[in-house]
C-alpha cells in the first residue's frame, strides 16, 4: 500500500512563489514514483497563521494521511529533500530555514539551554536537544505525533460545524511570548515526541533576495568561537 502524505502550505494572500512551485512540481514527480500518496492542501485567506496549520493537520487526521509535512509558500527545496525528510524514522524532524535578515545569520530554530546541548545522532546525522523548538517552513509530523497532538489540545466547534484542536497558538509562557511552531514542539516533548533537524537538508528562503545558508557549519563557526572565549 503506498504512503500517504500531505503537503500543506499555508497561502495566506492565495500566492505562492514560482520557485515553490517548482520544487513542489518536482516532489510530484518523485513521489510518482516512488509509491508515495502525495496530496496538497493550501489554506488560504485565513487570517492567523495558527488556524490554517490547525487546518491542515485536521484534515491529515480525518483522511487518514500518514503524515503531513509542512512547507511555507516561500520556500525552495529539491526532490531528494522531501523524499530524504519523510524516510527519516521520527515523529517530528524540520530543516534549519536561515531567517531573512541582513545583519546576521539566524534560523528557525530555538534551543534556550544552548548551542552545547545540541547532540548528534550519528546513525541519522539528525540533531536534537532536550528543549529544541524548530519552526514549521519546512517540517514533517507523522500520524503518531497528529494524534498526540490533537489528544493534547483544547477542542472547538469551526463555524461550519467540524470538530477541531486548537493545536498551535501563541501565548504567553513564563513571561515570554511564544510563537505558534515553539508551542506545537514544546508540547510534543512534553509528551515523549523529540524534535528533531536534519542539517543535510538546506532549503532556500525567498524575500526581496534568497536567503540560503549552511546550518551546520553556522553551528560549528558559533561553537569555536564559545570555545575562544572560554580559552581566554
Amino acid at each position: 500500500m503506498a504512503r500517504r502524505i500531505l503537503l500543506g502550505t499555508p497561502a495566506h494572500d492565495w500566492a505562492c512563489d514560482v520557485r515553490y512551485i517548482h520544487s513542489f512540481g518536482m516532489t510530484v514527480k518523485a513521489c510518482a514514483g516512488n509509491n508515495v500518496d502525495l496530496r496538497w492542501l493550501f489554506p488560504a485567506g485565513q487570517s492567523l497563521i495558527q488556524q490554517a496549520r490547525n487546518e491542515l493537520i485536521y484534515e491529515a487526521m480525518t483522511n487518514g494521511f500518514d503524515d503531513l509535512v509542512f512547507i511555507d509558500a516561500d520556500q525552495g527545496w529539491t526532490a531528494e529533500w522531501f523524499m530524504r525528510l519523510i524516510s527519516l524514522p521520527v515523529d517530528c524532524v524540520g530543516a534549519p530555514i536561515r531567517k531573512k535578515t541582513d545583519d546576521e545569520i539566524t534560523y528557525n530554530v530555538k534551543v534556550r539551554g544552548g548551542v552545547d546541548t545540541i547532540i548528534i545522532d550519528h546513525e541519522t546525522g539528525l540533531l536534537t536537544a532536550p528543549d529544541m523548538a524548530v519552526g514549521t517552513g519546512f517540517l514533517r509530523l507523522s500520524r503518531h505525533a497528529m494524534q498526540v497532538l490533537w489528544d493534547n489540545s483544547e477542542k472547538y466547534s469551526a463555524p461550519d460545524g467540524r470538530r477541531m484542536a486548537w493545536i498551535f497558538d501563541v501565548r504567553p509562557v513564563n513571561g515570554e511570548l511564544v510563537s505558534e511552531d515553539t508551542h506545537v514542539c514544546d508540547k510534543l516533548r512534553a509528551h515523549g515526541i523529540p524534535t528533531w533537524i536534519d542539517p543535510s537538508i538546506l532549503p532556500e528562503h525567498y524575500g526581496l533576495k534568497t536567503f540560503k545558508g549552511d546550518f551546520l557549519a553556522w553551528l560549528n563557526a558559533i561553537k569555536d568561537r564559545q570555545a575562544l572565549q572560554r580559552a581566554a
